[in-house]
């Protein structure tokens, strides 16, 4: 209840942990629309300190997140959508955007903290989930299951309003529906590593792969890990907006993965990202992403 904070500071803290909810509700809707402009041009702090993390490293500064994010990110969605438009003219007039990729994310067992001096709050989420594979010429769709780990943190300015700060993905197993046992696979691979995980993908798909498609863990953030090839906590070839060149391409990464790994069945627990506990401002040793060159926010 924390006490020793006045009624109008509590009430303020349970605001924030209201705020940082919707928050994480229209980050959920944005990312299954593959509408990364609508997200990160209106719920993040784009300042120096922003970042986002998943299993193969990490991007500082709002430059660095929004060109991988949102630039990059769109290039390969136009360029699939008039792909797709010249083989299924029904798709005329529709958002090239949610045709190229479905992330269905459920927020559940979230644990917020506010901080104590109301300039900040943590969150952590699980995240279980579906990816629609994006709509290719020529190639089947299916989908995956996944489980995930949000680890985030917000900031609050003068006026109230509250935003991401940080944000770190942690991918923990995944595969395709009805033809996959992640632990019998994982149990597999302990034993034999060359056995082939069954959520690898088919012998159709593309060889450079893609951000979030069927071979290559995402690329943009919020990103849920993509089935087989490399893999969740992989690099995803050609970065964030896949350019079609095989293997990665320079994609920036202030602190390279990995930073989280898929389960395997000889593993030690990850505690990657923890709960937040009660603390009074945001410092090294209460966020998801240690700040470089200062101690504290």
């Amino acid at each position: 209840m924390k006490t020793h904070l006045s009624l109008h500071q509590r009430i303020r803290n349970a605001d924030g942990s209201q705020q940082i909810e919707n928050l994480k509700a229209i980050h959920a809707y944005t990312h299954a629309r593959n509408w990364p402009v609508e997200e990160w041009d209106n719920i993040w702090d784009l300042s120096d300190d922003c970042s986002w993390a998943h299993g193969f490293g990490r991007w500082r500064g709002g430059y660095k997140v929004y060109l991988n994010s949102v630039t990059e990110w769109d290039i390969p969605t136009f360029t699939n959508y008039m792909k797709v438009y010249k083989l299924y003219p029904d798709v005329m007039g529709m958002d090239p955007r949610p045709l190229n990729f479905s992330p269905v994310h459920i927020l559940s067992s979230d644990v917020i903290e506010i901080a104590d001096d109301g300039k900040s709050g943590r969150g952590a989420f699980l995240t279980p989930g579906t990816i629609f594979e994006y709509l290719k010429p020529a190639r089947h769709r299916r989908a995956i299951f996944m489980w995930e780990r949000y680890g985030a943190d917000f900031v609050c300015d003068e006026n109230g309003n509250w935003k991401y700060l940080h944000e770190h993905v942690c991918p923990d197993f995944q595969g395709n529906y009805d033809n996959v046992n992640w632990g019998l696979e994982a149990y597999q691979m302990a034993c034999d590593p060359t056995h082939r995980n069954s959520a690898a993908p088919p012998p159709d798909a593309d060889s450079a792969g893609h951000p979030d498609g069927v071979n290559a863990a995402p690329g943009g953030p919020g990103g849920p890990g993509g089935p087989g090839g490399e893999g969740p906590g992989g690099p995803p070839p050609g970065g964030a907006g896949d350019t079609g060149a095989a293997g990665p391409r320079d994609m920036m990464l202030d602190d390279p993965g990995p930073l989280h790994r898929e389960y395997e069945f000889l593993m030690p627990i990850q505690n990657t990202c923890p709960w937040p506990e009660p603390y009074a401002v945001m410092d090294n040793d209460n966020t998801y992403t240690p700040f470089i060159g200062k101690d504290r926010l």
